[in-house]
């Protein structure tokens, strides 16, 4: 019985998308997805065609190549790979490129799965965390990538609504103009909002899941977390409801220590369908957080 999708390996989603027939074209795919080092290829082409003269064999023959591969995989390959997501937004850019590599190839992918593109400019990865799985910046050729329509709404709804109560009481005590005194007000208490929205979600960001633990980098304050630390993950969902309907899960990620102490804490709000998120989300980075601990926990270790 063929092993269901839900189980697959990055290694075995990656050959199963690649051209195996076309050998050269294939190595190049599963290269470039980073499932199988370099010094992999000769190992790589010899299962190839051993499994490729199997002709009576019913598996797959994406999967035979990928369970004679697995010592040989990178942890990328053995990370999970749900519905093949992650080996089919690569070969759409493979496929885009003309099936070729393309000029730039991506030291890491975004936790959402995605390649990092070449303009993303990463501070040095932080040391302690192994690895690095994936990695997401906000910061762009040098630049801040700011959250402008975020930043709008919040000042209407944090500053501009306030405001013009305030106004409008002003108004009411002091015997003032109503309309310009409120309309003022409430520009002005927008913009205060608005500036300081900028103002906190405006430094420069990164962050990284490595094998061993996680980072967070914020104006230049680095934080690691290493899985060592912690004994147990304990997580808590809840929906956030508008109009009767779920418009996204507030998630909370809290890890322990034996003596049920929290080492290290990390919230996010999920989208309820991932394509509505930006590579950028927290959301992202908390689910890839999660992966990267279970396989921490269940490699053996000293």
């Amino acid at each position: 019985m063929a092993e269901p999708l839900q189980a697959l390996t990055f290694l075995e989603s990656a050959l199963s998308v690649a051209p195996l027939e076309r050998g050269e074209d294939s190595w190049r795919f599963i290269r470039y997805c980073d499932v199988l080092p370099e010094e992999a290829r000769q190992d790589y082409f010899f299962v190839r065609a051993h499994e490729s003269g199997r002709s009576k064999e019913t598996t797959p023959l994406a999967g035979r190549i990928a369970k004679s591969m697995l010592d040989r995989s990178t942890p990328k390959g053995r990370k999970p790979d749900p519905q093949r997501a992650k080996a089919k937004k690569l070969w759409k850019l493979w496929e885009d490129n003309g099936f070729k590599a393309p000029k730039y190839v991506p030291r890491w992918l975004n936790h959402s799965g995605t390649p990092t593109k070449e303009t993303d400019d990463f501070p040095p990865a932080p040391e302690g965390i192994g690895e690095v799985l994936s990695a997401t910046t906000n910061v762009h050729e040098g630049r801040v990538e700011r959250d402008y329509p975020a930043s709008i709404f919040f000042g209407i709804l944090i500053g501009g609504l306030p405001g013009a109560l305030v106004g409008f009481i002003t108004t009411q005590v002091a015997d003032l103009p109503a309309v310009p005194f409120t309309t003022g007000s409430t520009v002005v208490c927008a913009m205060i909002a608005y500036a300081v929205h900028i103002a906190r979600n405006g430094r420069a960001h990164a962050t990284w899941v490595g094998s061993e633990g996680i980072a967070t980098t914020t104006g230049g304050v680095v934080q690691v977390f290493r899985f060592e630390r912690a004994s147990r993950l304990e997580l808590k969902h809840s929906n956030i409801v508008s109009n009767g309907q779920v418009t996204g899960v507030r998630a909370e990620y809290t890890w322990l220590n034996p003596k049920n102490r929290v080492v290290h804490r990390a919230r996010a709000v999920l989208a309820v369908n991932d394509a509505e998120q930006p590579d950028s989300s927290p959301g992202y980075f908390v689910k890839a957080a999660e992966e990267a601990w279970n396989a921490f926990e269940g490699r053996d270790r000293p």
